[in-house]
């Protein structure tokens, strides 16, 4: 306790690090000790693991989650579908500035779907393999995630044991998926022993696992594109803003608090609660007001 009071005030610093550490690295390393203290008890190395009577300071949510209404959101997989142009250097028949016409990539369109729909992470996306794919029955294993490190790209287990779990999509995204995929097969014919891929889903150019800022940075040029062309603003939201609307938008439909918590692969229905607490109060309210009509109405 005092070693992780020590990190929270600065007292104490571990290598290379001078200040005061935030309360969620605290906990992440609190997870890391009481997991390795879990290992010897039941190897029977010691009788009990002191974690269990230790504290790590609380983390403090942000209450303003950021993300799409049903309308913007509606607005963006549109927008991701139709062309766009892009000015380059000289001018084109009489005198007009000349400009490529350009769609963006399937692979893009197929990943902004999923996190929708689907409420993925970004690293659980990343990692995905066409294995995890059930064409038939419409549904997405999630057992792994992908990280990027100093020494490269690492496959690791999902966050806990409850985000590993089997998703439903639509049909939608199903047909994206089998058009992605058959796309992704000639690109390995056309490479051949080049190919770099491990038959993961989303990839760079010859094959290798899709870098993990490719996603945010995408998403935000096209909202940013997006805004300089329409007057009905979109948000400039995070890629992880996807999975939190997913969430809100199907608390706002009334879907079952341990369904939706299940879908994003919560190891608790309160941590669904706590991190969408705002649309659960709005739903409070339309509740309310049903009521207030549905007694004017038999009065």
């Amino acid at each position: 306790q005092k070693f992780y009071d020590g990190l929270l005030t600065g007292e104490i610093n571990l290598p290379k690090v001078k200040k005061p550490y935030n309360p969620s690295s605290i906990r992440r390393i609190h997870n890391v000790i009481s997991s390795s203290l879990t290992a010897a008890v039941q190897w029977q190395l010691i009788e009990d693991n002191p974690c269990r009577r230790v504290k790590p300071p609380k983390t403090k949510r942000s209450s303003d989650i950021k993300c799409f209404n049903l309308e913007e959101a509606q607005i963006f997989l549109q927008y991701i579908t139709e062309p766009y142009t892009v000015p380059h250097g000289g001018r084109g028949e009489y005198g007009t500035v000349a400009a490529d016409i350009r769609t963006e990539s399937l692979q893009l369109i197929t990943l902004f779907n999923l996190a929708l729909y689907g409420g993925f992470r970004r690293g659980e996306l990343l990692a995905l393999t066409w294995e995890d794919i059930d064409f038939h029955h419409r549904t997405i294993t999630v057992n792994k995630s992908l990280a990027k490190t100093k020494a490269g790209f690492l496959v690791k287990s999902t966050k806990n044991e409850a985000s590993k779990r089997v998703v439903a999509v639509p049909a939608e995204c199903i047909t994206l998926l089998k058009r992605l995929n058959l796309q992704q097969k000639e690109q390995r014919m056309k490479f051949g022993s080049a190919w770099e891929g491990k038959n993961n889903v989303f990839s760079q150019t010859m094959g290798g696992y899709m870098d993990t800022n490719t996603p945010n940075h995408s998403f935000q040029r096209i909202i940013k594109r997006y805004n300089q062309t329409h007057e009905d603003q979109l948000p400039l939201i995070s890629f992880h803003g996807l999975r939190h609307t997913s969430a809100t938008l199907l608390i706002a439909q009334n879907n079952d608090i341990k369904t939706v918590s299940a879908r994003l692969g919560h190891a608790d229905v309160s941590t669904t609660l706590n991190i969408y607490s705002h649309a659960l109060k709005e739903r409070d309210e339309k509740a309310a007001d049903s009521l207030s009509i549905l007694f004017k109405q038999q009065a």
